[in-house]
């Protein structure tokens, strides 16, 4: 009974940061920028023509609802590995140092954003597409709560680079939870339908390589193409960059924001 009552209490817990990450992250976006700051913002909006609405958002919360319980079963399932000594996470700073501890971090995207491009390039196979991934791809006009939006075999792909971390990457619990904390923010960011990023991102020695919001919107409304999620450089190795990329990003930033009086714009 105890060891029944501990798992139900990680997975009580794990759950719990997961919807208040996703929520606390994905309203604030939304209630920001498609709500009260949404006429100032207007002209940042990636896609010209808006299809988002308040069904489609319904329809990705409760989808997201499901990931997001699916992750919390899964994260104990790595619990229960690490327990038994199975994983490399370890619970000592001062075992690696700091300089590793940060250091695991960037290994963590870096690893997360191949596995991401990969598997996300094989589920746009057509013969896999239109029965996993197109419910993703159902939000053609992406708003922050698309994030986790997803269809349950989608969801266990997705988790599953929880996997390939712990029994690859040395990793103690915090990087673990500062790695998911960031990789939910750019997640968020990168559905926000808005680009945010300045101007002269591109022109940025390093920074250029992190995808601003316009190249994950334009794959979802061309569905084909920059299927990398943290960095472009895959798509630019594999010559799966949408061509159009940086031209639309920069069209979209350099137009002035419309500074008049704050409105609360319904969908």
């Amino acid at each position: 009974m105890e060891t029944i009552f501990e798992f139900v209490m990680v997975w009580l817990m794990d759950l719990g940061i997961y919807l208040a990450l996703y929520f606390i992250m994905a309203s604030l976006a939304f209630f920001l920028f498609w709500k009260y700051y949404a006429e100032i913002y207007l002209p940042r909006r990636i896609q010209s023509k808006p299809k988002a609405n308040e069904l489609q958002i319904r329809n990705e919360i409760k989808r997201s609802l499901v990931t997001l319980l699916m992750f919390a079963c899964l994260d104990v399932s790595i619990y229960l590995m690490e327990k038994a000594g199975y994983t490399l996470m370890y619970s000592d700073i001062n075992e690696y140092g700091l300089v590793y501890f940060f250091l695991s971090i960037i290994l963590m995207f870096l690893v997360h954003d191949t596995y991401f491009y990969w598997t996300h390039r094989i589920m746009h196979h057509k013969s896999i597409f239109k029965y996993i991934h197109k419910v993703h791809h159902e939000s053609i006009d992406t708003t922050p709560y698309t994030s986790f939006s997803f269809h349950p075999i989608e969801s266990f792909v997705e988790y599953s680079i929880s996997f390939v971390l712990v029994f690859m990457i040395p990793g103690h619990i915090l990087s673990l939870i500062i790695f998911q904390i960031l990789s939910t923010l750019f997640n968020v960011v990168g559905h926000m339908g808005y680009e945010l990023y300045p101007t002269n991102w591109y022109r940025i020695p390093l920074l250029k390589y992190k995808t601003p919001s316009t190249h994950h919107n334009l794959h979802h409304s061309k569905f084909n193409g920059n299927y990398g999620l943290y960095f472009t450089w895959w798509d630019r190795w594999m010559g799966t960059e949408i061509s159009e990329t940086r031209e639309r990003f920069e069209d979209i930033t350099k137009r002035p924001l419309q500074l008049k009086p704050v409105v609360n714009v319904q969908l």
